[in-house]
């Protein structure tokens, strides 16, 4: 029993790292044995501790206080987010631009293109070459990693 409640410690202790990212509707949701279910903005948390049996969860509106043997989960339930208009270059002549989920590599004009997207298997998922401008829609594609080489360089793209 003590094993279950060390991961458990471990566990929340960890998922606090997302606190400092937290976005405004990010919750924290304790499901105890009864089935009720308390959801706490993490934004205002501002420390999880324990005590033998028990985890307090100080916030900016109070404390909280759990007997860890009435907790049947606990949950983060968090807002993805991500860029959607990003762009870079690779080299001075290659330009790699992601918007709306569609990767476009552009080059001047006559530089041949060679772009290919890996999932994290190393499985080829897309190939294209051609001349000036590709594009590889990710939107169909799984979300996940992808290893994007585009001429040699390689990014890393998360869908």
């Amino acid at each position: 029993m003590k094993l279950h409640y060390l991961q458990f410690a471990i566990a929340v202790t960890g998922a606090l790292a997302v606190t400092a990212q937290a976005g405004a509707d990010d919750k924290l949701v304790v499901t105890g044995t009864d089935s009720k279910q308390t959801a706490i903005s993490i934004a205002d948390v501002s420390r999880i501790t324990f005590n033998g049996d028990k985890m307090k969860i100080a916030t900016t509106k109070g404390d909280l206080d759990y007997q860890l043997g009435a907790i049947d989960n606990l949950a983060f339930d968090l807002e993805a987010s991500a860029a959607d208009h990003i762009e870079t270059s690779l080299r001075d002549d290659i330009t790699l631009g992601i918007s709306g989920g569609i990767l476009s590599v552009s080059a001047p004009a006559g530089v041949p293109l060679s772009v290919a997207v890996y999932n994290l298997k190393g499985v080829a998922v897309a190939r294209h070459t051609g001349f000036e401008n590709i594009s590889i829609d990710f939107n169909p594609m799984a979300p996940g990693i992808y290893i994007v080489k585009a001429n040699g360089k390689t990014i890393k793209f998360t869908r």
